[in-house]
């Protein structure tokens, strides 16, 4: 295959992966929104505003758990795709989850001992308590879920 062609095939995968990634975000984002506003026109300004401060400390303590694997999985795994190497494939997204849900089920069980301290003295709303102690079981697979679709994303490249 000549230089050009192979250049407009990986052009062409390219944009085709971009235009499906595009496409997924803006079905999750309207998805998300709705699922918002049914949430908000349910439970009020007050609840809602609560649920939403939960899950940006959920999201933030998933992030900070996430220690920079997933750049590392997804670099790996289209590394070792590329060589064909499946067992180290597995190896990557092992040790990578390894590391994490370890990592995520320690956020967790912190953030539910700590959520009265938080919701009161950072947020001044007692309320937030329960809600965070709810979103506190979310952080394992929050990261574990971002670990697997950086691996699946490694697949693409």
């Amino acid at each position: 295959m000549s230089d050009e062609g192979y250049l407009d095939k990986s052009l062409w995968k390219i944009a085709k992966g971009a235009g499906i990634a595009f496409i997924g975000t803006g079905i999750g984002m309207f998805f998300a929104y709705l699922g918002m506003m049914i949430v908000a026109r349910s439970l009020g300004p007050t609840d809602f505003g609560l649920i939403s401060l939960a899950s940006a400390v959920a999201t933030i303590a998933s992030t900070v758990v996430l220690v920079g694997m997933p750049e590392g999985v997804v670099r790996y795994v289209s590394f070792y795709k590329g060589r064909n190497d499946e067992q180290r494939i597995k190896g990557v997204i092992y040790s990578a989850s390894k590391v994490v849900l370890p990592l995520g089920i320690t956020a967790a069980i912190l953030l539910f001992l700590f959520a009265d301290l938080i919701s009161v003295k950072v947020f001044h709303d007692p309320n937030l308590t329960p809600i965070l102690r709810i979103f506190s079981f979310s952080v394992p697979f929050f990261a574990l879920s971002y670990i697997f679709m950086y691996a699946l994303g490694g697949f693409q490249g």
